[in-house]
């Protein structure tokens, strides 16, 4: 997702990035020591049975599995 750090992705690319996560809700969150957290997302519809998790630490987000 570096275009999406970078500022560079298409209006279309982020429209469709913002569809996948539209109504999402975070399901728990596990503390990862002192400097983060691992947090699981489930996707809204269509995709409402799918899950994200992403890791926070030190304040940047990562996607660990989807």
């Amino acid at each position: 997702m570096a275009s999406l750090r970078d500022k560079t992705m298409s209006s279309k690319d982020l429209n469709e990035m913002a569809s996948i996560f539209r109504g999402a809700t975070i399901e728990s969150i596990e503390k990862a020591g002192d400097s983060g957290a691992t947090v699981e997302v489930k996707l809204g519809p269509p995709r409402g049975a799918e899950y994200i998790t992403v890791l926070n630490e030190d304040g940047s987000w990562k996607v660990q599995a989807f």
